[in-house]
């Protein structure tokens, strides 16, 4: 393997990747491409767990960028290259970037210019942004949608608070739906977009955001409405969302609990359990099909024992299920990754899938690895 680094201003390196990035996989094999991701430079001495808090491919399988924070990766998958962006020191633990759904732009924090620093998906900046205070969770507001525009819940100091939305072409952020209190920006766990282009929030509560628990529609005129009995009450906390393209099944993921809620007729349609497994994540693609991430765990029946922990490494599995019928289309394997859970991301159009942990990132064809039943 051969490798070449050449710093650039923003504190980047780039490295051609040629044994590895090149291995063919057999024909009726559903993987398409592997890339070994470099290894973690941290120049700080900062001490960090490996993770991968996004990752995005776009449709044609060309392009990927992956969060691995504190870094981010832009990938040519083709030429096997990489830029990596590793801006400065990211006070937000795991909340340092934006990735857009397309990977076509990511959006990165920079603590020491006190900007947020936008790249296009050759890792070519394209502007800067003033720093806009996100709370806890930095720029990572757990949610997955449909939405062709990047966008986040924060406040901006001195002015104002929201959701803002970021600019394609030059990474400005403007306000789309002013928020007055500013706990309700700071204390927002998780955001969607529908297609309507109102937002549903979920609210944690707890301390100053016990006035917010629970699920929230947000309008242009930033006025929260709640949606009550969604989700269930079993269901304590909220780690994040998904929407359904056509915005008409909502899932919940919160703890070992997955469920997925028909929004207009304020249904139950899925509470995902299975023995000695527990779901990590939950999302659509655009087909309408449904994916869970889920990892082994010591528990038979996790959702009802009230236990948490003993999850095994090297156990996740990704299994697709047409919807609403809830026929299985098929259960891809990950126990080669590392981490618990792997990153994933699927394309806009359904075609493409990335697995990621801190070492390799896979690139799949959904149809091959899931053909239904």
């Amino acid at each position: 393997m051969t490798t070449r680094a050449v710093v650039l201003p923003f504190v980047a390196c780039t490295c051609i990747l040629t044994a590895f990035a090149g291995a063919a996989e057999p024909a009726a094999s559903p993987v398409l491409k592997r890339l070994r991701v470099p290894s973690l430079e941290n120049p700080e001495k900062r001490i960090h767990l490996a993770s991968v808090n996004g990752i995005a491919v776009n449709n044609e399988g060309t392009r990927i960028i992956a969060d691995n924070h504190p870094a981010v990766d832009i990938w040519d998958v083709e030429k096997g290259s990489i830029v990596r962006a590793q801006p400065a020191p990211v006070g937000s633990l795991g909340g340092g970037a934006r990735i857009a759904q397309d990977a076509s732009r990511a959006h990165l924090l920079n603590d020491a210019k006190k900007k947020v620093d936008s790249y296009n998906s050759s890792g070519v900046s394209i502007g800067s942004a003033p720093l806009i205070g996100f709370g806890a969770l930095g720029m990572k507001r757990p949610g997955y949608d449909f939405s062709s525009r990047d966008y986040i819940m924060g406040w901006r100091q001195g002015t104002d608070g929201g959701i803002y939305s970021f600019d394609p072409e030059d990474g400005s952020i403007k306000n789309i739906v002013p928020i007055k209190d500013l706990w309700d920006s700071l204390k927002c766990n998780a955001l969607v977009r529908l297609s309507t282009g109102d937002f549903l929030a979920y609210y944690n509560g707890g301390m100053a955001g016990d006035a917010r628990k629970g699920l929230f529609t947000i309008p242009k005129d930033g006025k929260l409405a709640k949606t009550e009995n969604q989700p269930s009450k079993d269901m304590k906390f909220v780690n994040d969302l998904a929407v359904s393209p056509d915005g008409k099944y909502l899932s919940f993921r919160g703890g070992d609990r997955l469920e997925v809620w028909d929004r207009q007729a304020n249904k139950l349609v899925l509470d995902w359990r299975q023995d000695y497994r527990s779901p990590r994540t939950g999302r659509f693609l655009s087909d309408g099909r449904f994916a869970v991430l889920s990892v082994k765990c010591n528990q038979k029946e996790i959702v009802t024992s009230g236990l948490t922990g003993g999850y095994h490494n090297k156990t996740a599995r990704l299994d697709v299920l047409e919807f609403p019928s809830l026929r299985v289309a098929g259960q891809l394997d990950l126990a080669e990754f590392d981490l618990m859970p792997p990153g994933f991301g699927f394309s806009p159009n359904g075609k493409r899938l990335v697995v990621s942990d801190a070492k390799q990132i896979v690139l799949y064809d959904v149809d091959r690895a899931f053909p239904g039943k």
